[in-house]
């Protein structure tokens, strides 16, 4: 399966149409975008409009610059748009899990009542692969580290070793685009506004 993965566009015209470039030069089988789409939901519609008009499944969660509840009001719009804020979309051998929001606190207590749910979603699904998109990255990697510390979710990096999905997609710090790193077996990416390409 052929993934586009991004993040991070904060509501720029520029990105979105070098993101489509980028998608019909590579037909990916399906997107997924780690939040951050807008400025504080700024044109948050034309922009899922312009998002679907890709005509590709999109798997993507709210970042901190959008909420929850906006999503769950705008999602059954698009029909190509699959939001899995704590729950899951099935894609071929596939299962897609995400968390949404956050990216400012080293524990998430949100995510640690999230955890049973997205745990049992997993154990649901015994032998398919599992990709997981949360905004914020987890602690101590090339993904969080920023100004000399490491600024990530501790939550987070204790659900991958616990869960062990094959793959992490994340965002929300801008200087780390386009780095990857690994905890134990699980990938984990930021992608950038650029997006990259995974053949998985």
């Amino acid at each position: 399966m052929k993934l586009l993965a991004f993040s991070d566009i904060h509501g720029s015209k520029q990105a979105l149409r070098k993101l489509k470039t980028f998608s019909n030069q590579n037909n990916p089988d399906i997107i997924v975008c780690a939040g951050d789409i807008t400025n504080f939901e700024e044109n948050i519609r034309s922009i899922l409009i312009k998002l679907n008009s890709f005509k590709k499944p999109i798997v993507i969660i709210h970042g901190n610059h959008e909420s929850a509840e906006t999503f769950n009001i705008l999602k059954k719009r698009y029909k190509n748009i699959n939001y899995v804020h704590n729950s899951s979309f099935k894609f071929q051998n596939y299962l897609f899990i995400g968390f949404g929001g956050g990216g400012f606190s080293s524990t998430d207590t949100d995510l640690k009542k999230a955890s049973k749910k997205l745990e049992n979603i997993i154990k649901n699904n015994k032998g398919k692969k599992i990709i997981m998109i949360t905004h914020g990255p987890p602690y101590k990697t090339k993904l969080d580290y920023l100004d000399k510390e490491y600024t990530g979710s501790k939550t987070l990096t204790e659900f991958i070793k616990k869960n062990q999905p094959d793959l992490l997609v994340c965002g929300h710090i801008h200087e780390n685009a386009g780095k990857q790193d690994f905890i134990n077996k699980t990938k984990i990416l930021n992608p950038g506004p650029k997006g990259k390409i995974l053949n998985l």
